[in-house]
């Protein structure tokens, strides 16, 4: 039963673990959709409010097009971001569900020794009740 008490331990410091991973990736991914987010309102405000000036044209369209790319750049990030908090979901679920059999087996052991327990008080009893009616 003790060796069931640390597996379960260990296998909840791993569940614990995993989802400080996720959590900051989940940060991450966020912090990335964000900066994308900025970057589009950026790219789409380029053009606004300039003067008529060919070279303030010329110049705000050649930082429309780097942003773009830099957009392009973040959304790439962000699809591999994603894949791996797949991946570290996946990985969650799998020490969650180890977590629950450790779980199931310590309560089983629990259960089965409080129904020994119960079984060797009862057997106390009977053998005091014998004893009380056999004098």
């Amino acid at each position: 039963m003790r060796t069931l008490e640390t597996l379960q331990k260990v296998s909840k410091h791993k569940v614990d673990e995993q989802q400080k991973v996720l959590a900051e990736l989940n940060t991450l991914a966020d912090n990335i959709r964000l900066h994308i987010k900025n970057l589009e309102e950026e790219a789409a405000g380029v053009d606004k409010n300039l003067p008529d000036d060919p070279t303030l044209y010329q110049m705000a369209s050649r930082y429309a097009v780097r942003l773009r790319g830099d957009i392009k750049v973040m959304r790439e990030s962000l699809a591999a971001m994603e894949k791996k908090i797949a991946v570290e979901t996946d990985k969650l679920r799998d020490l969650f569900a180890e977590q629950k059999r450790y779980e199931i087996l310590l309560e089983r052991e629990m259960a089965k020794k409080a129904a020994e327990r119960a079984k060797k008080q009862q057997d106390q009893l009977d053998e005091i009740g014998q004893r009380g009616t056999a004098k």
